[in-house]
């Protein structure tokens, strides 16, 4: 196996073990931990993000002296070693503190991921193989959370995790070297954030705000609607991450080079708005089905453009950028949860869908006027020169 597929197959399982019982959280809080599920939902969803601010960018300075494959061995360990604690929990607050724990070590290995775009000539191959790693690992840990949430005890399954994350560690030590266009781009590296990319980060976190706040509390808001068991909910709450795969394999490589990556951003980001507040008002399942399956092409374009414009933005300050991306995006991860409980504590769960709605046309904005600054910045640059 090639050095970037054993680096995916990990963030593939990473991903597996985040998302296994997340649909599930309220129902799975309430009935195992004996606590109110949609608050405690919320409570853990709101600390773990907190957790992933505070650390990614922690990570990214520290990564800029530290070999980041080398790093990600002690982190493993540390991983599994939260995992098998986590199976042990027998309290809703045990739970939580040792996700949190496994989350400081788990920030970290997110960022192989910008670490080897960094690295590869062919950045649309290997951002459209990631999402195919996170979109197949959010899939197979849906349905089989589906199944697992079922158990009689169903934390045994992070002991499983905790010996993947034990044996990934035992491949990362025996040595992934890094190239020497990778360590020329380590010391290249500048210390201070370019102002020129705030407006992007901004649009990323409002991106990301949207589409997160119709999760929280998406399973529960399906299950009284269309009254459908937890296997087709699973199915249901899973299907933008099938579209993401069939979209993979659909799409030609290079797509995008032949047009204004942007104008096509602005274009899909109003398109999946639109078809947000379409699940929200009706009542036919297959529609729902339909439009949750146009809501994932457009989810999935919107992801690789987002990653692929910062690529290229970015250049050899790959993994420092993307940290910082990727705090933009926990920021929003973070505010998702308080707004969709806000919106649904008179019992209306479709208001979420809505609000994402108009959240996405904000979101399109933010990204017109970071588009409008970095030309202008440009533009001053390329004056002076």
């Amino acid at each position: 196996m090639s050095r970037s597929w054993i680096i995916f197959t990990c963030l593939f399982m990473t991903v597996v073990s985040e998302v296994l019982l997340s649909p599930f959280y309220p129902q799975f809080f309430t009935e195992f931990f004996q606590v109110d599920g949609l608050q405690a939902t919320s409570l853990f969803i709101i600390c773990c993000r907190m957790v992933a601010i505070i650390m990614t960018p922690i990570w990214g300075i520290l990564l800029k002296k530290w070999e980041v494959e080398k790093v990600s061995v002690y982190a493993l360990i540390s991983i599994g070693i939260c995992k098998l604690m986590l199976s042990e929990s027998n309290s809703f607050f045990m739970f939580l503190s040792f996700s949190l724990l496994l989350l400081v070590f788990q920030s970290c290995l997110y960022l192989l991921y910008p670490h080897l775009v960094s690295t590869s000539e062919n950045k649309e191959k290997k951002a459209a193989t990631y999402l195919l790693a996170l979109h197949g690992g959010i899939i197979v840990a849906s349905l089989a959370g589906s199944f697992v949430i079922s158990w009689e005890m169903p934390l045994l399954i992070y002991k499983f995790f905790a010996c993947t994350d034990l044996i990934f560690a035992a491949i990362f030590a025996k040595g992934f070297s890094e190239s020497k266009k990778a360590m020329e781009n380590r010391r290249v590296i500048r210390t201070s954030f370019p102002t020129r990319l705030i407006g992007y980060l901004l649009a990323v976190f409002l991106f990301h705000v949207a589409h997160n706040m119709v999760r929280t509390y998406f399973t529960v808001f399906v299950s009284n609607e269309y009254g459908i068991d937890e296997w087709l909910n699973a199915v249901l709450y899973v299907m933008p991450s099938v579209m993401a795969i069939v979209l993979k394999f659909m799409l030609p490589p290079g797509m995008f080079d032949r047009f204004n990556m942007m104008y096509v951003l602005y274009g899909v980001l109003a398109f999946s708005s639109v078809v947000l507040i379409i699940q929200a008002f009706t009542s036919s399942l297959v529609l729902f089905i339909i439009s949750r399956c146009l809501y994932g092409i457009g989810f999935y374009i919107s992801l690789l453009l987002i990653d692929l414009y910062l690529f290229k933005q970015s250049n050899t300050e790959t993994v420092s950028y993307y940290s910082w991306m990727l705090t933009a995006q926990n920021v929003g991860l973070l505010f998702a949860p308080l707004l969709a409980l806000i919106l649904v504590q008179n019992g209306k769960l479709h208001i979420p869908l809505i609000g994402g709605g108009i959240v996405l046309l904000i979101a399109v904005l933010s990204f017109i006027m970071a588009q409008q600054r970095l030309t202008i910045y440009k533009s001053i640059k390329e004056n002076k020169g």
